[in-house]
């Protein structure tokens, strides 16, 4: 699952909930701290981020408490060491005041039945994340669970809707099987059409017009002829988040 790797992806400041679209963006190592992995040449990706008063001033504390309720055994978890360069979903096993025990199952067929577990300090691991990012044609139903482990409170994928608002302000449930590049055209082309719908409430989707700029700008032109050089996908958020990222160079 990729929540925000592979991209630049803005974590929106303000105290009103709401969420954002943009594509995500490719980032020179040396301009950004925010650094995960070297790069080769992948796919665009793009970004939907969530903005929520629980996250205060995005300090690495503030984000970690909103989601601390959702720390639990059985829970999807996401582990963040920036000494190890680890930024993955795992689940919680054991849950202790200092400790969380966290397994990975491998899924794929090099690594079906192989579990991954260790125990980490409690301030790694968080029960949810603000920010996931996607291939453009995964159809959108696939962010309805991204939603619920991005919001700061339990919610089930079920209570979960994408929807689209006429002109009589009305809602209607938006297609499933809609992309999720239709979803960011769709966005941008109207900034009060989209919403999302979280246990019964809607809230905006907005196209981040700003992120998008600086994401597109970057051609595959430019990123092939840099190849030679260290790059990496990175997270842009505000400066305080920054102790909770850390660093990793790729070579």
């Amino acid at each position: 699952m990729d929540r925000a790797m592979g991209a630049a992806c803005r974590l929106p400041p303000g105290k009103k909930i709401f969420f954002r679209v943009h594509h995500g963006e490719l980032a020179e190592a040396e301009d950004n701290p925010f650094l995960f992995s070297s790069l080769q040449v992948t796919p665009d990706v793009i970004c939907l981020s969530l903005s929520h008063p629980a996250f205060g001033e995005y300090q690495n504390n503030q984000i970690l408490e909103a989601y601390a309720a959702q720390v639990v055994p059985g829970n999807a978890v996401q582990l963040v060491d920036p000494n190890a360069g680890v930024f993955t979903e795992m689940e919680a096993v054991d849950v202790g005041p200092d400790e969380v025990t966290v397994q990975l199952v491998g899924t794929s067929w090099l690594q079906s039945g192989k579990v991954s577990t260790r125990t980490v300090p409690r301030s790694m691991v968080f029960g949810g994340w603000p920010v996931t990012s996607h291939s453009p044609a995964q159809p959108v139903r696939v962010l309805e669970k991204h939603v619920a482990f991005m919001w700061p409170g339990a919610v089930r994928r079920e209570n979960v809707k994408f929807l689209q608002k006429s002109a009589n302000e009305e809602f209607a449930e938006l297609d499933p099987e809609t992309g999720i590049a239709e979803l960011l055209h769709m966005a941008e082309a109207d900034s009060g059409v989209l919403w999302v719908r979280v246990e019964n409430q809607e809230y905006s989707l907005q196209f981040d017009a700003e992120a998008d700029a600086k994401a597109v700008g970057v051609t595959w032109e430019s990123r092939i002829k840099s190849a030679g050089k260290t790059f990496a996908f990175v997270i842009v958020v505000p400066a305080g988040l920054c102790g909770l990222i850390g660093v990793l160079l790729g070579g």
